[in-house]
């Protein structure tokens, strides 16, 4: 079930769910209900993540939040409102316990006709007799002093909390939510009776919240004041990865009214309160104001929240339609036109009837109070385009500058930057199958067409998902690919073998044939792991492994690749996976909306191969096979023989850039390629990996002074490692073993032959790492000659990548040819 449909069950707060935790501590008007922010939270967000409630109210979501696990920031204009936030959601210590439990020790033996009292304790406040009996004011002025003079910090907060709870109840108010005053006759101790009796209740509740670690570790940041007036210096652009909020309802409720005796005896500015309420009763009813107000309120509000909400994250809006001078607004239109004033774009909504959720909201004198609805509103931030330079540009401009050069008629010239143009026209054959940070299909092409003949061996240390073996079997040579990832290798595998036209057309209709029914989805699953159900529904995982299961029982070889390389293209678009993001994130739009089923996506994916490969774009039969090898480039000698290879052409991995092993994670797993519970190892395969131990990095790592390696890369880790001592030996780990697997490819090149080098730069905690052309350096030191290098612009960039504030973007990648001299 899409989650919007799933929100709108929520309507009504059972008992228990009023009072878990600490839900129950306060009574407030028109709360939450914390099934909501609950789910919304368990779906759409992970720990480390910030959730935002810009009109907080009692806490709900904050409380919601912090249970889960999550960082949260709570804003509301009402004191009341933020007392309560804090106190509901802080964890006390083991010493502010002992000490709530001696506080109630003391007022259980206190004796109300004999305590020391003083008059300056009563709070000058007007009419102050009508609402309370004299015995209640005097209770309350001694029992107020009495918890400042026993508590301070988050104990003290905590016990005002329950003071300021039970004040309406020990008034002449006759209800929490209707303001008329009545005779009650309290009798002498009631206010001490009355609070020990919420205490008792609440320290229970706040003790066993306290024994959590996720509320220990993640006690919510609250700010008093109206959310426009919140500078980027308490919240930061762009920091939050969620918000989750119920704004005030327009005409519905006066909260600093409800909460006005509260405020009174802590001391709090009733009238500024009343002035920053936006919505009340006060300003909608007896002052007349239109909706217009209303509006001109809430759009800076929305647009400060735009501007602490993250790109593409979600805000969720829980509004209820208004009735104001007796005409009916149906409020899901007014929050649209106001969100498209205030930096944010519709995404989704839902709505159901608002008389299951709250009676006190309706107006009994106006039939279209009927029609009222509560609305759920989903909109994302609209984030402004800004211009950079050239020189700040993270990625490349769409119309570049430089150069213009077609490699398959011209090579660049030394030492030059250009713009390549794109003419590969097998482009739509290297898109079988989604591997990250491809490198163009024209630059290998280049290499083989200008340095290599017919047959000639060409290798690949590096092929990932096969550009290069492929660019080599399209032009006639034989080829060898190594790469670690088994995903890769079926990839490479699949575009580099001659597949037959007709028994792929004929395959995909009895493929489709099968697709047809649903009684062929396998009941039970076989393949299971770590949060499978979080990032896939489980109708989506027995679907997939069907598929899975159809192509090993009906295919072999080239014809199982291909299949195989099909499927896994809709396996992250049939998850709740961020298929924008290079690191594992939940895409909140995919959670909210709902995502394809895998048998829907493999129908469209067939007939879209299908058409590729009968577009006569392919391998033919008399193109010598490429041989691809699943193993690290660390092992080219063991499947190699000396001066075996005519031409290397390679794009290694980048420092610390791409996980490969967690991008392709969930492929690997579905496609039954890695066994789930070897995955952490497998990661510590991949040259450049993250998956380091603190014991190699618990001493700084460097190279022998006087070699290339240690001059051009030792003051550079030393620095790194005074930042962060793991990415110091990162690099140092990954040029170590691209030394290694260059020596090796070295070995296996012919005396001629070429090695053509494409790699970028990198910056580590902020220190520049000419990784090119320490590369270069390397491997002249090898006893390559250096030939030639050029650099080219990256003109797209698929992924939307969301890089750390230290890091750099790879602006440009440089090429590098050099040459095998015989020894002398």
């Amino acid at each position: 079930m899409k989650l919007i449909e799933k929100l709108t069950q929520f309507t009504s707060i059972d008992s228990t769910d009023s009072t878990a935790y600490t839900h129950g501590i306060h009574p407030y008007p028109a709360k939450f209900i914390p099934k909501l922010p609950r789910e919304i939270i368990r779906e759409c967000t992970k720990e480390r993540n910030i959730v935002l409630d810009p009109f907080c109210g009692s806490g709900t979501t904050l409380l919601e939040a912090c249970v889960a696990g999550r960082k949260s920031i709570g804003i509301d204009s009402n004191p009341i409102a933020t007392l309560i936030s804090r106190a509901k959601t802080t964890a006390l210590t083991t010493e502010e316990i002992q000490q709530l439990i001696i506080v109630i020790d003391q007022l259980e033996i206190i004796d109300c006709a004999t305590f020391r009292f003083q008059a300056t304790w009563i709070p000058k406040i007007q009419n102050l007799n009508h609402w309370f009996q004299a015995s209640v004011i005097n209770e309350l002025s001694w029992l107020k002093q009495f918890l400042l003079d026993n508590s301070q910090g988050n104990l003290q907060n905590f016990l005002l909390c329950i003071f300021s709870s039970i004040i309406v109840n020990v008034s002449n108010q006759e209800s929490n939510t209707r303001y008329a005053a009545i005779e009650k006759n309290f009798e002498a101790g009631s206010v001490i009776t009355t609070f020990l009796r919420k205490l008792r209740q609440e320290a229970k509740r706040i003790v066993q919240l306290s024994e959590m670690r996720t509320v220990i570790k993640n006690t919510p940041i609250v700010y008093h004041g109206s959310t426009d007036k919140i500078s980027s210096a308490l919240v930061p652009d762009s920091s939050v990865d969620i918000v989750i909020t119920s704004p005030p309802y327009a005409n519905s409720y006066d909260y600093y009214l409800y909460h006005k005796w509260r405020m009174a005896w802590l001391g709090y500015d009733i009238k500024k309160v009343q002035d920053d309420e936006i919505g009340s009763r006060h300003e909608h009813s007896s002052k007349k104001a239109p909706i217009s107000i209303f509006e001109q309120r809430m759009i800076p509000v929305m647009q400060n929240v735009s501007r602490m909400l993250k790109p593409n994250k979600l805000a969720y809006f829980f509004v209820g339609d208004s009735i104001i001078s007796g005409e009916f607004f149906d409020m899901e239109t007014c929050f649209r036109e106001m969100a498209e004033k205030s930096g944010f774009a519709f995404v989704d909504s839902s709505k159901y009837t608002m008389e299951s959720i709250s009676r006190s909201f309706r107006e009994k004198k106006y039939s279209a109070d009927e029609k009222k609805m509560q609305h759920i509103l989903v909109f994302e931030p609209v984030k402004p385009k800004t211009m950079i330079s050239c020189e700040a540009a993270v990625i490349a401009k769409p119309t570049s500058t430089c150069h213009e050069v077609d490699l398959s008629c011209s090579t660049p010239k030394d030492k030059s930057i250009v713009s390549l143009k794109s003419g590969n026209e097998y482009s739509k054959l290297h898109g079988l199958g989604k591997y990250p940070a491809k490198y163009i299909p024209d630059l290998p092409a280049w290499a083989i067409q200008q340095y290599s003949a017919p047959n000639d061996i060409i290798l690949d240390p590096f092929n990932g998902c096969g550009t290069t073996t492929t660019e080599a079997r399209l032009n006639g040579r034989r080829s060898i690919g190594f790469d670690i990832s088994p995903y890769a290798c079926l990839l490479a595998r699949a575009k580099s073998s001659y597949l037959d036209v007709v028994q792929i057309s004929d395959t995909t209709k009895e493929f489709l044939r099968f697709l047809s029914s649903d009684d062929s989805i396998k009941a039970k699953r076989d393949l299971f792991f770590e949060n499978d159900q979080f990032w896939f529904s489980e109708e989506a995982l027995l679907e997939i492994e069907t598929i899975r299961d159809y192509i090993l029982q009906n295919f072999n070889d080239a014809l199982r690749d291909y299949y195989m390389a099909v499927l896994s293209t809709i396996i992250k678009p049939c998850s709740f996976l961020d298929e924008s993001q290079i690191k594992v994130k939940r895409d909140q739009r995919k959670v909210l909306k709902g995502v394809s089923l895998p048998y829907t996506e493999m129908k469209k994916a067939l007939v879209k191969y299908k058409e590729i490969m009968s577009s006569g774009k392919t391998i033919g039969t008399s193109t010598p096979e490429a041989i691809i090898i699943n193993d690290s480039a660390l092992n080219l000698t063991t499947h190699l023989l000396q001066e075996e290879v005519d031409l290397i052409v390679t794009s290694p991995p980048y420092i610390n850039a791409m996980n490969y092993a967690m991008n392709n994670r969930y492929e690997t797993f579905l496609l039954s390629l890695v066994d789930p519970k070897e995955s952490i190892e497998f990661q510590t395969k991949f040259i450049g990996t993250e998956r380091v131990y603190a014991k190699d990095y618990s001493s700084l790592h460097q190279f022998d002074g006087e070699s290339v390696l240690g001059k051009a890369l030792n003051s550079a880790l030393k620095e790194i490692f005074n930042n962060e001592p793991k990415r110091s030996y990162i690099v140092f780990k990954y040029f170590s073993e691209m030394r290694d697997v260059f020596s090796q490819a070295a070995n296996t090149l012919k005396d001629g032959g070429k090695f053509v080098l494409v790699a970028g730069t990198n910056t580590i905690t902020g220190v520049p790492i000419d990784t090119f052309g320490i590369l270069v350096e390397l491997l002249e030191d090898i006893g390559l000659i250096y030939e030639r290098t050029f650099h080219y612009e990256i003109v797209k960039n698929v992924l939307k990548i969301t890089r750390h504030k230290t890091s750099d973007i790879i602006k440009y990648d440089g090429v590098a040819v050099l040459r095998k001299e015989a020894a002398k």
